[in-house]
């Protein structure tokens, strides 16, 4: 029955250091899952960027082709075309240096598979802007519409046509690894909630299991102390009645010399089975001592492993929290973008306005304008929609606080109960030492007794001196007894209170 019993309490205490490995091993999976994410994220915000500043680039240089086309016409169809095109031509070459930055931009970000339409797209532009420079230098002084376009004037549309149409295919393939990033950060974000909510399930599942356990594990300590106390309190009674007929015996040598040496024969006898079962309640006591210590041992690894599972959630709340401050900085970037859209806007249409009033001369002034105010319209549906996703990653990083801080709050409920538990084990080794020292004093005096009869024997002319020490002895003997009952009876009531 013992040896059962010992054998469950070691399976049960295997069992709660596999749910606590398992405990470790699901925060250590929760961080590494957010740290995972942390950072996809970040690289998908930073090709985001670049995607968006890409674009940009190539909504600018698009929009500077079609002024120029629009404006080299114009100045063709006019008498004193000369000076127009000069104009239009310094304007070309001046840009230089903002077409070769946007280049550089788009370049950046097109991939193995933009190369060769990006290539064509700034072929376009190079070869735009070093004829125009030879242009400027070499036309005549003095020429038609028709003459200019023999003098270079054609090649200048051929790159305007190639800048168009290479220009549109990278826009598109620029909007598709937008949408793609943008598909990227929903997988990033949904992976991540519903491995934090399966791991987060399953600590729960383990809390409630190892608690089980451990409820298992003190039981079977209980019931394992309380056989020791049942044992030492039959032993006490049995020596109690075994020190009564000693006692007898001694009174009774004093008026019979002649039934001496079998009394003393009867009273070592008994002495030998009170040494025996004191050997026997010393063996039990330190088994019980034993079991205790472990207990305030295992306690304690318990409470230490618990309290750095409160920390690293602690750490994991931080963290979380600090992404849930950059998403509050990005949305108030995102609405400053926004107001600046709507401003671009309205002076988009003051200068549509304008440019009306100034009739056939505006026309180009107002293809710009109506540019910048579809410019700013898309500006700001893409602030409104980076605000939604922001507004979607917040509510996220919301949600999971909230099942950190329940986490925290349950395994604080577990540390104290483990506290509990610990003192009143620790009690528990008090009293059982307090077991273990009476009983080896039992065990001194039946040794002491037994030396003192065994000289009684081949000296029965000491044998009333001896039988008075032997007297003493005994009471000496019942008085520990006594007390090794009284210990027994505080040890019951002690086991009593914890399985309530």
């Amino acid at each position: 029955m013992a040896t059962q019993t010992n054998n469950d309490r070691q399976t049960n205490s295997r069992k709660i250091n596999k749910s606590f490995n398992y405990i470790i091993v699901s925060v250590a999976l929760m961080l590494m899952i957010i740290i995972s994410g942390i950072f996809a994220m970040k690289s998908i915000a930073d090709q985001l960027q670049q995607s968006y500043k890409a674009t940009n680039s190539l909504k600018s240089l698009m929009l500077m082709a079609k002024n120029w086309e629009s404006w080299l016409t114009q100045s063709m169809k006019v008498s004193d075309g000369l000076s127009g095109v000069d104009v239009v031509l310094d304007s070309v070459i001046s840009s230089k240096n903002e077409v070769e930055m946007h280049l550089k931009l788009l370049s950046v970000f097109t991939g193995k598979s933009d190369i060769k339409d990006t290539e064509l797209f700034r072929e376009g532009f190079k070869g735009f802007l070093e004829l125009s420079e030879e242009i400027r230098k070499t036309r005549p002084m003095e020429a038609s519409s028709e003459e200019l376009l023999g003098n270079g004037f054609g090649r200048l549309y051929a790159f305007l046509n190639q800048i168009e149409k290479s220009g549109s295919v990278v826009k598109i393939q620029l909007d598709l690894n937008v949408k793609r990033l943008s598909k990227m950060t929903d997988f990033v974000l949904n992976g991540s909630l519903v491995s934090l909510l399966i791991l987060g399930i399953g600590q729960i599942l383990l809390v409630v299991v190892m608690s089980n356990r451990i409820k298992n594990l003190f039981k079977s300590i209980i019931n394992q102390i309380k056989d020791g106390v049942s044992v030492i309190n039959a032993a006490s009674a049995e020596v109690q009645t075994t020190a009564a007929e000693v006692s007898t015996s001694v009174a009774e040598t004093a008026t019979s010399i002649a039934e001496t040496t079998t009394t003393i024969e009867e009273i070592r006898q008994t002495a030998l089975s009170a040494n025996d079962k004191a050997q026997n309640l010393i063996h039990r006591s330190e088994q019980a001592m034993s079991l205790a210590e472990r207990g305030i041992q295992s306690s304690k690894e318990m409470f230490e492993t618990i309290h750095d599972l409160t920390e690293q959630m602690k750490e994991v709340v931080k963290a979380v929290n600090n992404l849930a401050e950059q998403n509050k900085y990005i949305g108030e970037i995102t609405t400053t973008v926004s107001e600046i859209a709507d401003q671009t806007n309205l002076l988009a249409v003051n200068a549509a306005i304008e440019a009306a009033r100034a009739g056939e001369h505006g026309k180009g002034f107002s293809v710009v304008a109506q540019e910048i105010r579809n410019l700013s319209e898309q500006s700001k549906k893409s602030t409104i929609q980076v605000r939604q996703i922001l507004d979607e990653i917040y509510k996220a990083v919301e949600n999971i606080v909230e099942q950190i801080q329940l986490s925290i709050q349950k395994v604080k409920n577990s540390r104290e109960q483990v506290s509990e538990n610990q003192k009143i084990v620790e009690t528990l080794a008090e009293d059982v030492e307090k077991t273990l020292n009476t009983s080896m004093h039992i065990s001194s005096s039946s040794s002491q007794q037994l030396a003192g009869l065994e000289q009684i024997v081949p000296a029965m002319q000491n044998i009333r001196q001896a039988s008075d020490q032997n007297l003493i002895g005994i009471r000496q003997t019942q008085k520990a007894i006594e007390d090794v009952n009284e210990l027994g009876k505080k040890l019951h009531d002690i086991m009593e209170k914890l399985e309530l």
